[in-house]
């Protein structure tokens, strides 16, 4: 298994991969979960990726320079 944990094991998406979303451009969940297909599997991991995608996305507005 990876070294990083994956959040939707359905479709092996890990936590760098929310990641690597928001810094190609996604700034949204919805973005997000076009662009990993996270929690368009089974649906079970929907709150927990969607939860993790909120916490990142805040946290690169904060981390923002505007």
């Amino acid at each position: 298994m990876s070294k990083d944990k994956y959040l939707c094991p359905c479709l092996k998406v890990t936590k760098k991969d929310i990641k690597d979303a928001i810094a190609e451009g996604a700034g949204s969940f919805k973005d997000i979960k076009k662009a990993t297909k996270a929690g368009k599997g089974c649906g079970h991991c929907e709150c927990k990726v969607k939860k993790y995608a909120k916490k990142q996305l805040k946290k690169k507005k904060e981390n923002s320079i505007f």
